[in-house]
């Protein structure tokens, strides 16, 4: 039998409890075996650590650890309905085996797109919120995954054999956790959760079959420089990149520059609001900044009346689809910088 088949390995019994019956699937860090467990009669999912014959001592150590903390990890978000259920690690020929639930009828996120291709937005949006559950869940444990990706999330049919009704996260191969050398980190996870605005009818149309997606932290939206995602000094072309809390310099009325909220700032994005659709982009550039003041005015983001008025932005990206959108933000009256104001 050739080393690697898919049947190589069948009839074996593992730490003598468990008789492996086939290999449906391979990764990086091995085999995924389905088996017998002979003392519960009942068939489970066992992962196997392959080691390479090129590896060297240092490397095969730290792919066994690797396999241990996988197991530890996802064994501490046992009972999550968006991760697979880690039951045990055992030691076998001096390798570590992990067992998890079998999951008949699952396929992987990346197999589904692959064959079907791409899923409407209301199952997108269902399964990037199992998703993002789940990673939160890890991130109040301090556990980072590291590798999420479509080949990493599981669909599967629930108690009633509703086709992948459940969404489940796998492989915590390469996560990490703060107590194991990687100090400070816990401090820098956000709760992270996501809300997915899917449009309908004439919406979607306009939207030429665009989701928004705001990505949430523990204090609300994700917002300002975000290392290389959002540079310090980056100039806007698109009011559509515009996030909520984000700080404006202003160098001229049609450039509006990314700033940190810590520093000197000409404006705050407080929200947005939206025109009618007879309303042109020309029209619109004279009257948001009233309907920013009538639909999203500072007073209720707890700036000063007397001290600060609505200002607004918009671009021609926003007409073209014909979502009519406008960002509204607050400005001083008298031009001056926002550092350290607002509420």
């Amino acid at each position: 039998m050739p080393h690697g088949s898919p049947t190589s390995g069948v009839g074996r019994v593992v730490a003598g409890r468990y008789v492996l019956l086939n290999r449906p699937g391979s990764g990086g860090m091995g085999h995924v075996w389905l088996a017998h467990d002979r003392r519960l009669e009942c068939e489970v999912a066992l992962k196997e650590l392959v080691l390479r014959e090129t590896e060297d001592e240092p490397e095969r150590t730290a792919r066994v650890a690797r396999a241990r903390a996988e197991a530890r990890h996802a064994a501490g978000l046992r009972g999550h309905p968006h991760v697979v259920t880690v039951h045990d690690v055992l030691e076998h020929d001096g390798l570590p085996w992990i067992v998890m639930e079998y999951l008949p009828g699952a396929v992987d996120l990346r197999d589904l797109v692959e064959r079907d291709g791409p899923q409407p937005p209301a199952e997108c949006a269902r399964v990037g919120l199992a998703v993002l559950d789940a990673l939160t869940a890890g991130h109040e444990r301090g556990v980072l995954h590291r590798d999420v990706k479509p080949a990493n999330i599981l669909l599967a049919p629930d108690r009633t054999g509703a086709p992948y009704a459940r969404v489940l996260l796998t492989d915590y191969g390469i996560s990490v956790q703060p107590d194991t050398g990687t100090a400070g980190l816990r401090g820098k996870l956000a709760d992270v959760r996501s809300l997915a605005v899917v449009p309908t009818g004439k919406g979607w149309e306009a939207a030429r079959g665009r989701v928004v997606c705001l990505v949430l932290g523990a204090h609300g939206p994700v917002y300002g420089p975000l290392d290389e995602h959002r540079k310090e000094g980056t100039a806007f072309a698109d009011t559509a990149t515009m996030q909520k809390r984000d700080c404006l310099r202003v160098p001229s009325a049609r450039d509006a520059l990314l700033v940190p909220s810590s520093g000197a700032h000409d404006q705050e994005v407080l929200g947005f609001t939206r025109l009618g659709a007879g309303v042109t982009l020309a029209r619109a550039r004279t009257e948001s900044d009233a309907a920013c003041a009538r639909d999203v005015p500072p007073r209720l983001y707890g700036f000063d009346p007397s001290g600060y008025q609505a200002a607004s932005w918009t671009s021609e990206g926003m007409w073209k689809t014909g979502a009519h959108f406008v960002v509204c933000t607050v400005r001083r009256q008298n031009g001056g910088t926002m550092e350290g104001v607002g509420p």
